[in-house]
């Protein structure tokens, strides 16, 4: 495969995890918002934690 190529199949699986990350992003934001009277401090933190970890993992390992 040449350069260019393997520079846009590079930039195609970076969006998708982009759009992963927003959606997984919305997805949390939206369970918080319509849950808020059930959600406690471990669970916010829980999603909250794992969203951090995904992303770090996305960026410096990918």
């Amino acid at each position: 495969m040449s350069k260019k190529d393997s520079i846009k199949e590079n930039i195609g699986t970076l969006r998708a995890f982009a759009i992963l990350f927003l959606t997984s992003i919305f997805g949390v934001l939206g369970y918080a918002v319509a849950n808020f009277e059930s959600l406690d401090f471990f669970k916010m933190f829980a999603g909250i934690i794992i969203l951090i970890f995904f992303s770090f993992y996305i960026c410096f390992y990918y």
